[in-house]
């Protein structure tokens, strides 16, 4: 089979945005999504918090925070929040952190590098990834694929069968280069799939209809993940944060 649009040392970059947010709200609340993220502070420090932690890490103007794929949300906030976030690919996650960083969850490096902008955030990125003497995984691309081709709602079962390997190995392999099993990897997706329909049916689809058409069985699944995530019923979470979805 062919696996289209694999992620590559030559193109790891996924996404790269600018937020600002003036004077209210200074508070976002954000989904784990699966990708490595560099995150630059360009405006007063930031402080951010991961859902479940009562930790917290403060981010000055023009250091930079790589965080692994996350098992949950986290919450930023500052007096003037404004930031660039820079998304990575999961299957080059080792190529960002090193051979064996990822045996720890939920990973985080602050660095002091005092960048200014989006186009320097960009070029470290890639020079980062570029200059990493390990290479691409075929088991962890072709992984990450199906997981994401079927929206989370693979079965482990059925990634054993189709990349022929034992369970014991794909949850060793799959932690050791994206930091998450791949279970949680797919709960992650199937999250992120509510979010992508919430974005574009919130005007004509009430939310039990969105449950469904996101994959999930009922309300009480989609609860759950959302209070997993979060700490929060999906009702809650866009009445408070929805500008952030």
């Amino acid at each position: 089979m062919i696996f289209p649009q694999l992620a590559s040392k030559s193109t790891p970059v996924a996404s790269i945005n600018q937020f600002h947010y003036a004077g209210q709200p200074k508070r976002v609340a954000l989904f784990p999504d699966n990708y490595v993220e560099l995150l630059l502070c360009t405006g007063s420090p930031i402080t951010r918090r991961m859902i479940g932690s009562v930790r917290e890490l403060t981010l000055d103007t023009g250091q930079v925070m790589i965080s692994a794929c996350r098992s949950k949300g986290v919450i930023l906030y500052a007096e003037n929040l404004s930031y660039v976030s820079v998304k990575v690919h999961p299957e080059l996650s080792r190529m960002v952190f090193g051979d064996n960083e990822l045996e720890e969850r939920d990973l985080i490096h602050i660095l002091d590098l005092q960048l200014k902008d989006a186009g320097e955030l960009q070029r470290f990125t890639v020079e980062l990834v570029a200059d990493s003497t390990l290479a691409e995984d075929a088991v962890i691309q072709q992984a990450v694929f199906y997981a994401r081709d079927t929206r989370g709602e693979i079965k482990v079962k059925e990634l054993l069968t189709l990349l022929e390997v034992s369970k014991s190995f794909l949850e060793q392999h799959f932690f050791k280069h994206v930091g998450l099993t791949p279970k949680e990897f797919c709960k992650v997706e199937k999250m992120q799939n509510f979010i992508n329909y919430y974005r574009q049916y919130q005007d004509t689809l009430n939310l039990t209809q969105l449950t469904f058409k996101s994959g999930y069985y009922d309300q009480s699944h989609l609860i759950k993940d959302f209070r997993y995530f979060m700490d929060s019923r999906p009702r809650d979470f866009i009445k408070t944060y929805g500008f952030t979805l």
